[in-house]
């Protein structure tokens, strides 16, 4: 929900399922992996989802279920995973981020590097823009 409904005034159906099916296809076995993950939920139901790949000073995934939009969970969220990266040394985070998050990330203190690049998931060329935070 996070993807149809928060992505859908940047990107194409094809492009919101191509984003959707990327994430869902490796998110689980990430966690797995050495990846901070956070999960926020409700009468076992998911709000917020976060994820840092420590080893890349990768913002892998942060998603909010669109009713929560505007609550504050996207920042506690992101909050949370500039501690982890700190926790582990980091002095900065980047992440290639949805065009419908832009805002979001410079509200957090992220600042966009280059222009917006066109990246490949499952087949679907999905338009984002890296943006990176000092930690220090």
């Amino acid at each position: 929900a996070a993807v149809a409904v928060g992505c859908r005034d940047h990107y194409t159906g094809s492009q919101r399922r191509a984003v959707y099916l990327s994430y869902a296809s490796s998110l689980f076995v990430d966690v797995l992996a050495d990846m901070e993950t956070w999960l926020i939920e409700r009468d076992a139901r998911p709000l917020a989802f976060a994820q840092v790949d420590p080893r890349r000073a990768r913002l892998r995934a942060l998603f909010v279920a669109p009713e929560w939009h505007g609550h504050g969970l996207g920042g506690v969220m992101l909050t949370g995973m500039e501690a982890i990266a700190r926790k582990r040394g980091l002095t900065e985070l980047h992440g290639s981020m949805s065009m419908n998050a832009i805002g979001f990330y410079k509200h957090g203190g992220f600042v966009a590097v280059g222009a917006p690049e066109v990246t490949r998931m499952l087949d679907v060329g999905v338009q984002v823009q890296t943006m990176r935070k000092k930690l220090v």
